[in-house]
């Protein structure tokens, strides 16, 4: 095993990937109370600042307006307070009238644009008047005339009216849609876990990725796996599952045969493009959590140097590392150096699934459910046995298209079904690391004649021949 590091030298919030949710929620309760948290996590708050923290450091921007009102705190300037509906009625018709002022010529002479205006005729403005309903500003303008006072001053009031109730049609529908504003802004808001996983999924889709799919035959993995616990439960105790076994494939495909798959993408000073080949795997599991308020989060601790343990090394680092997760004793450290992840989701029955791809990573790795296709899953198991119908399981690979090609990904995939059918001596090494002194199932297609009727008519005449020859000699 390597050597671990000072969480305080190589740690980072965003080294921690996925599991950045889990620094905000602990160092929350640092900041409550430090004794509240392992040494561990002590050390490495000592000189940790949130991203909060971070953004208050460097202070908001106040920057005076440009009308000379105080900025808002966030530096954005105040809007303007709405004016009174009545103030805003007598300010309309104070204009109104001023403008009718001027509209109108003190010799009788043509108004002001020379339409309606007439020295010493009144019918024309009343007209006029009339036809605009004292709805239009200008057109009373245009009406007006010295011979006809009384009659623009009444247009203007029909005016000043027909603004007043339209300013109150305004006020009414203002505070209707401030009420409507209102009760559309419903739900929770996002902190902690939540807003973390938030950010982490935004900066998920900055990686572009493609996923490529295998279905694998299971039966051989659920035979060896069913041999290996037996053994187990009758000697020292203990248990291994299928994603012991599945994630240990993965980890030997990339580590023996597909090492480009344990690259990241990364970029340089100048921000141009790098791709990063990581010496070792870091193998992230990704754990589903349920919180005590019910709600549910996902961790991803990570087994360190994962390709150079056998089998049983990795069992015994898994377990570990699931202990730590149920007892909530998990480190800093443990969240550290994940190059690949695996996900199954296939133990609460997903068939398949394409995971978001965090940044920092060339590969997530999705199982699907362990089972016999859903068209068989009602059929007889006589029958799926004589049909040779296999458990299957569906495997992705996510992963970083800018470092990594489709042909790649599939060679990857090929190898992890390669492992699971038991090349390279997959399973006999898993028995010798375990000390189960066992040969392991093999592979082998399966043999059974087209004609069965008549196979199994000739298979019981031999065996009433030989019965009978047993008794006569």
């Amino acid at each position: 095993m390597a050597n671990e590091p000072n969480p305080t030298e190589t740690l980072s919030a965003e080294a921690l990937g996925p599991n950045a949710w889990l620094v905000d929620e602990m160092y929350e309760r640092y900041r409550a109370e430090p004794g509240s948290v392992s040494e561990s996590w002590q050390e490495f708050f000592h000189d940790y600042q949130s991203d909060t923290e971070a953004g208050a450091d460097a202070g908001p921007d106040i920057t005076q307006p440009a009308s000379g009102r105080k900025a808002t705190p966030d530096g954005s300037p105040p809007s303007e307070p709405a004016p009174d509906a009545a103030e805003s009625a007598r300010r309309s018709s104070a204009e109104d009238e001023t403008r009718i002022g001027e509209a109108g010529s003190a010799g009788g002479g043509a108004n002001k644009h020379g339409e309606a205006g007439s020295a010493g005729g009144g019918a024309k403005p009343a007209q006029s008047a009339r036809r605009s309903s004292g709805t239009d500003d200008s057109r009373i303008g245009e009406a007006g005339s010295a011979g006809g006072g009384a009659k623009p001053a009444q247009s203007a009031r029909r005016s000043s009216g027909t603004d007043d109730s339209r300013i109150g049609e305004a006020g009414s529908a203002g505070g209707g849609a401030k009420e409507h504003s209102g009760a559309e802004q419903q739900g929770q808001p996002l902190r902690g876990a939540a807003a973390r996983i938030v950010a982490n999924m935004e900066a998920s889709l900055g990686v572009p990725t493609a996923t490529s799919f295998r279905e694998i035959p299971a039966k051989l993995l659920e035979v060896n796996r069913s041999v290996v616990n037996g053994y187990l439960g009758r000697t020292r105790g203990g248990k291994i599952s299928f994603t012991h076994l599945i994630g240990y494939a993965v980890v030997r495909a990339i580590a023996d045969s597909v090492p480009v798959m344990n690259s990241s993408y990364v970029e340089d000073s100048d921000g141009k493009p790098r791709v990063a080949r990581h010496p070792h795997v870091g193998l992230g599991l990704a754990v589903d959590v349920e919180k005590s308020g019910g709600s549910r989060t996902l961790m991803v601790p990570v087994i360190r140097d994962a390709d150079t343990l056998d089998f049983r090394g990795f069992w015994g680092a898994y377990e570990e590392l699931i202990r730590k997760v149920r007892s909530n004793k998990l480190s800093p450290d443990d969240f550290a150096g994940a190059t690949v992840t695996l996900t199954n989701p296939g133990t609460i029955g997903t068939v398949q699934s394409v995971p978001r791809l965090m940044p920092g990573q060339g590969v997530i790795v999705g199982v699907g459910r362990l089972d016999h296709p859903a068209a068989f899953q009602g059929s007889d198991p006589e029958a799926l046995a004589n049909l040779g119908v296999s458990k299957v399981m569906t495997v992705t690979s996510t992963y970083d298209h800018r470092i990594i090609q489709g042909a790649e990904s599939g060679l990857f995939l090929k190898r992890v079904h390669e492992l699971l059918l038991g090349e390279d001596d997959f399973y006999a090494k898993v028995f010798r690391s375990l000390g189960v002194p066992y040969e392991a199932v093999r592979w082998l297609r399966d043999d059974n004649p087209v004609d069965r009727e008549a196979s199994m008519l000739e298979k019981q005449m031999h065996t009433q021949t030989l019965i009978n020859m047993h008794r006569v000699r």
